[in-house]
């Protein structure tokens, strides 16, 4: 679609709705793709301001049950909750509606499963709910785990590594080499010399030069 095709598709959507359209209306009547909107205007707030439109006015605000009813059926078709990344490209509508309402996207699972539960939609998509009671209980399990694990406390220790006194701080060297790359510069290669010169014979015969009584 061309530009101006885009804001003619707003518009009409806009008189024959008799409010200012949202993208998802504007998609169902049009089939319009959110690559459209990006390609041309960027966002759907710029597209509208080109077509006379504000993004005020009644209709504009999303309903919380249609954009429960979005969130939940792309959770069905994923098999998990989605990112933003994965709900701005197949889900209908933006991100943003959900994170205003929610207040972040992180708390948007646990805002839509009480929102169900108050339109008792408990049974029509209780494999959704499932998906959203195992991702917290995840959540609480890796809050508990990292508490124990990775040494931080609460308190005036916190912040803190855990020491291990009867268990060793590090483990064998991983590389036997004095440097892991080569040496571009003299210094390097004086560095270099000095860590291999005994397994070359040079200390023993350095000693025996300068100390013929010395035992190598």
């Amino acid at each position: 679609m061309s530009k101006e095709e885009v804001i003619a598709a707003i518009q009409e959507s806009a008189a024959r709705l008799g409010h200012v359209p949202t993208f998802g209306e504007v998609r169902r009547a049009t089939k319009m793709s959110k690559h459209e909107i990006r390609k041309h205007f960027l966002t759907y707030s710029k597209a509208l301001s080109e077509c006379g439109l504000q993004r005020t006015g009644p209709g504009y605000e999303l309903d919380a049950k249609i954009l429960f009813l979005d969130w939940a059926g792309l959770v069905r078709k994923l098999g998990k909750l989605p990112t933003m990344a994965e709900y701005e490209m197949h889900g209908t509508y933006s991100v943003r509606p959900l994170i205003r309402r929610y207040g972040g996207w992180v708390h948007v699972p646990a805002g839509l499963m009480e929102l169900a539960r108050e339109e008792r939609l408990e049974g029509e998509w209780a494999d959704v709910l499932d998906v959203i009671a195992r991702h917290k209980e995840e959540e609480a399990d890796g809050r508990r785990t990292s508490g124990s694990t990775n040494g931080r406390m609460s308190g005036p220790n916190i912040g803190k590594p855990r020491i291990f006194k009867d268990r060793p701080i590090y483990g064998r060297p991983m590389m036997d080499m004095a440097l892991g790359l080569a040496p571009m510069n003299e210094m390097g290669v004086v560095f270099l010399f000095g860590t291999v010169a005994k397994e070359l014979g040079y200390m023993v015969v350095k000693l025996q030069t300068e100390f013929p009584d010395c035992e190598a």
